[in-house]
């Protein structure tokens, strides 16, 4: 579980609210739209858009990841 924490630490904030979780999803999902956007414009450009197609599932699998670590913690499901 510290694993996750050190990699992870803004799923694992207090979250006291409803409110305050939605808040940490919506900025998971700026953060998808963001890194979605950035590795468009990577495939934009021939050599670099293979560092785009390496890098931007993992990026967006971490920030998926995120958002279910978040929503997990909140309902107690994590310990």
């Amino acid at each position: 579980m510290e694993l996750l924490k050190k990699y992870f630490p803004f799923s694992f904030t207090e979250k006291n609210t409803l409110s305050s979780l939605v808040v940490i999803l919506m900025y998971y999902l700026v953060a998808m739209m963001v890194a979605g956007l950035i590795f468009w414009i990577m495939s934009l450009i021939p050599i670099v858009d293979i560092i785009g197609w390496i890098i931007g599932p993992i990026a967006e699998l971490y920030l998926v990841g995120g958002a279910v670590l978040a929503a997990l913690d909140y309902f107690k499901i994590l310990k």
